[in-house]
């Protein structure tokens, strides 16, 4: 049997491995989606022992093959309004690498593991930050464009999980650089101020707009949305690196503190 006779048997399996697990999902007799099933076809087929997602594994010390490609696994069916109050069903998305994947980064040797006494060593700290050339809009006025950069570079799983970006500014308003800081859950995430300055006072920024996502849909702000925004204006006045704007973004809409005075 030659390669690509195995490689049509096995994409026939799939499909009818498919087949049965959408019946099966129709009837309720399983929980969850279609991609458990495919999910658990792969184990048998693959030898595979387990699926994480990048983040997943990086906490644990390993990291993604070049070339690997993610199983892309669709979540259970959610509902959102547009802003002309029509019902949108949308698939949040999860991607996930499998065991055969992955391999174990080198750990680098500690300063107690060299040998070298703690109580006569002083570490050097090093602050630093990558140039990438980007498509994106480079100067902007307002919110509305704002926005429209966000959608720009926001990762895939803006209906998903909540992320917070800080875009760092200069005089003219351009945007000198974006990074997305803190990744969450479905309904929280938690904001460290003092990364969200280094990052400020390491690329001479003079202002700044911060930006998070509502998985929900709302675009009503939090009281943490709110207490977050007015200790992140206070500490700026600090530096003289004011605070712009902050958005929220949920579906296709958003909401801008400083629109609405908030600022």
């Amino acid at each position: 049997m030659n390669k690509n006779t195995t490689i049509i048997e096995r994409r026939k399996e799939l499909i009818e491995v498919s087949k049965m697990a959408k019946a099966m999902r129709a009837a309720e007799e399983i929980d969850g989606t279609i991609n458990y099933v495919l999910l658990n076809y792969i184990y048998i087929t693959e030898n595979a022992n387990e699926f994480k997602t990048f983040e997943e594994w990086q906490k644990e010390g390993f990291g993604v093959r070049k070339g690997a490609k993610a199983f892309v696994a669709w979540g259970k069916p959610r509902e959102k309004k547009t802003d002309r109050g029509d019902v949108v069903k949308y698939y949040p998305i999860t991607y996930l690498f499998s065991d055969l994947q992955v391999y174990k980064r080198k750990r680098e040797i500690g300063v107690k593991e060299a040998g070298i006494k703690y109580e006569n060593f002083v570490g050097e700290i090093k602050v630093s930050y990558k140039r990438h050339s980007s498509p994106v809009r480079t100067r902007v006025n307002g919110a509305s464009q704002v926005n429209e950069v966000l959608r720009e570079v926001w990762n895939d799983d803006l209906d998903y999980r909540e992320s917070f970006y800080v875009l760092a500014m200069n005089n003219q308003c351009d945007i000198l650089g974006y990074a997305e800081l803190f990744k969450g859950g479905v309904s929280s995430t938690i904001v460290d101020e003092r990364m969200v300055f280094q990052l400020l006072l390491n690329v001479n920024a003079t202002g700044f707009i911060v930006a998070h996502n509502h998985p929900s849909g709302t675009l009503r702000p939090s009281n943490p949305d709110r207490e977050l925004t007015k200790k992140l204006s206070a500490c700026g006045k600090l530096f003289n690196i004011g605070l712009m704007d902050h958005l929220i973004l949920a579906g296709d809409s958003y909401y801008s503190f400083a629109e609405n005075g908030e600022i």
